[in-house]
């Protein structure tokens, strides 16, 4: 006889794998600390990338007044100006990625004890 029980209980653990544990597994193999330290140097590279492109953007469309200070010979205000922009750019977009990150990992770790305990439910039946 099939227990009825059983089969939901294995059923429910499939979709979950299927679907959430896609991306809730794999975050269970990392420490807090690796999996945060991760996403920041991910969002560290990222972050960078975008800031590039931003600065390439405001300098096309700056140009004529950029080319005059260039012109001018103040290349030490505008490496000044994008250094401190830099960084207060990287300092906003590091404390998202953290924030984001460690929102995901505590998320995945209760999902990953439901998980388990239901797992452990499934071994004792």
């Amino acid at each position: 006889m099939v227990n009825e029980e059983k089969v939901r209980l294995m059923t429910k653990l499939a979709v979950f794998e299927e679907n959430k544990g896609k991306k809730t597994l794999p975050i269970g193999d990392y420490y807090r600390s690796d999996y945060i330290s991760k996403n920041l140097l991910s969002g560290f590279i990222a972050g960078t990338f975008a800031y590039l492109i931003l600065v390439a953007i405001w300098a096309l469309h700056e140009g004529e007044e950029l080319v005059q200070k260039l012109l001018a010979l103040d290349f030490g205000h505008i490496i000044f100006m994008v250094i401190v922009f830099y960084g207060i750019f990287m300092v906003l977009y590091l404390t998202v990625c953290y924030l984001v990150g460690d929102a995901k990992y505590r998320r995945s770790v209760k999902s990953l004890k439901a998980y388990k305990k239901a797992l452990k439910r499934l071994e004792n039946m």
